[in-house]
């Protein structure tokens, strides 16, 4: 098999909003580090396949939409062929239209201006193809979180230190023929927003994989966890503390030392790349809407501006009972296959994947596209920001229902047995 990389910047040429934090209003006001975009294109026996990384909170639904069909003509490559995938970084521009204006503005001319760097990073990617091989190893890592506490019969989103979550770092190296590494791939479940600064810049994963590049020399990328219901270990008290750009680089640089002692210890793998398959499974998420029609159109001149900008859209979207989840299935041979989600899913889909296979599967979120939150069944029953408060910004016609949980392991599981 062979593979081709490429990174490009994708920093806004102007300066423009932000998103990731809904008090967030005005424009950036500098750019502390370049964010990017980073192309793995591969050429297999039979089809050839692209995963497009952006150091961004996700690429929108509707960008995709929009550049599948421009890859596909200009690269003949078939829509099941192209994943997007994201870091979730909080620090970097919006991609889409879908929600509500408070979580996520657009700017026309940027968009653009990203559609043609994606485009050149595709067409760089297949200047300096080659064969490789892939290599993986794992180890464990304690700096993430779980962000929910129940008091007093409401849910917080503070520090959860009892409930067990995944702490595992996957690192997928591509090597070529000489064993040199051309790229890592570095997997683990932690949100993007160890920053909450109005500044453009990649967040830990954009500085850990510049650190990684600059000492392999290699163009490596991020693949996001399941990470909806976990944060960054970093806690001042019992409460999550956000910091600017200094913890931003010191807590890259824990995750870097991290990876540089364990190169010197792990065993890696050995991957056999005798083939490259992606598929894209559908599955229609039940919704129980909170408004009618009528009661919409009344909620248009609601003085609350969230619920203003959420009617607007949801009426936008015909008050559909149902969001479209999409599972992305990539399968590098028979040994390794990574399940992504256009969601932010709660890490439990995760924990449910290692039950019940001894598979090798790593599942990631933010990955081609975005509907908003998937919560489980308990966590809707319990409340809080991710089954409820959320739903607002990202224009939900209301609250998912209990029942997707199993409906969503019913699927990987067939996905899985197939």
């Amino acid at each position: 098999m062979q593979l081709g990389v490429s990174k490009i910047s994708i920093t806004p040429s102007k300066k423009i909003r932000l998103v990731g934090y809904a008090n967030r209003l005005e424009p950036f006001i500098d750019v502390i580090h370049d964010i990017y975009t980073v192309v793995y294109y591969f050429r297999t026996s039979d089809e050839d396949k692209v995963i497009i990384y952006g150091d961004l909170l996700w690429w929108g639904s509707d960008f995709i939409d929009t550049m599948n069909k421009r890859i596909s003509q200009r690269f003949n490559l078939s829509y099941e062929n192209i994943v997007f995938t994201a870091s979730h970084n909080h620090s970097g521009p919006g991609t889409s239209e879908n929600f509500t204006e408070l979580l996520e503005e657009v700017d026309s001319e940027y968009l653009i201006e990203l559609q043609e760097k994606v485009l050149t990073a595709i067409n760089e990617s297949q200047k300096n193809m080659q064969e490789v091989n892939l290599k993986k190893a794992e180890y464990c890592l304690d700096i993430n979180v779980y962000r929910r506490v129940d008091i007093d019969n409401e849910i917080k989103m503070m520090p959860n230190l009892e409930v067990e979550i995944d702490k595992t770092v996957t690192l997928l190296k591509f090597v070529n023929q000489e064993d040199n590494p051309v790229g890592f791939i570095v997997h683990y479940p932690c949100h993007a927003n160890v920053a909450n600064i109005n500044y453009i810049n990649g967040d830990y994963p954009g500085v850990l994989m510049k650190l990684l590049d600059n000492h392999y020399n290699t163009t490596s990328m991020f693949l996001q966890g399941c990470t909806g219901d976990i944060r960054p270990k970093i806690i001042v008290g019992n409460e999550f503390f956000s910091g600017d750009i200094a913890r931003v680089e010191q807590f890259a640089n824990q995750f870097y030392d991290s990876i540089i002692t364990q190169e010197e210890r792990l065993k890696y793998e050995d991957i056999e790349l005798d083939e490259l398959t992606i598929k894209k499974h559908m599955l229609n998420l039940d919704i129980n809407p909170y408004l009618n029609d009528q009661e919409l159109e009344e909620e248009l001149t609601s003085e609350d501006e969230l619920k203003r900008q959420w009617s607007k859209a949801i009426i936008k979207k015909k008050n559909r009972n149902y969001e479209t989840l999409v599972i992305t299935e990539i399968c590098f041979g028979k040994e390794l296959t990574i399940l992504g989600y256009n969601g932010e899913m709660s890490g439990e889909y995760s924990r449910f994947v290692k039950k019940i296979t001894d598979k090798d599967i790593l599942s990631i979120g933010y990955t081609n596209g975005m509907i908003g939150y998937i919560p489980t069944s308990i966590q809707l029953n319990e409340g809080g920001y991710e089954p409820e408060g959320s739903t607002w910004y990202f224009a939900l016609s209301g609250q998912l229902k209990c029942q997707n949980e199993e409906k969503i392991k019913g699927k990987i599981r067939k996905i899985l047995e197939d």
